[in-house]
């Protein structure tokens, strides 16, 4: 869109070319095409930050639960079993 309107600027309009845009238009949907992008751009860092958040908290229950099924061996080790005797089927 840059380009079209860059193009425009060297065809003769009675219109202010200072600012190298040719409508008003063309300055307002690339401000509004940045806005956008810069909000998208925002939006996938903390989407990132998110599923980092999330992939900690799932090492973190992995590592709780590797410790609890730990304990429960040692719990149980002693008594001459291999594993939780609430466990074991009838």
């Amino acid at each position: 869109m840059l380009k079209i309107c860059k193009n425009a600027t060297s065809k003769s309009h009675n219109v202010d070319y200072t600012d190298g845009f040719c409508f008003p238009c063309c300055r307002l949907s690339l401000e509004r095409a940045e806005r956008l992008y810069a909000e998208v751009e925002k939006a996938a860092q903390r989407l990132e930050q998110l599923a980092e958040s999330r992939r900690e908290k799932l090492r973190h229950a992995a590592r709780i639960r590797a410790l609890q099924e730990e304990t429960t061996q040692v719990r149980y080790w002693p008594k001459g079993l291999s594993r939780d005797p609430r466990r074991l089927e009838p």
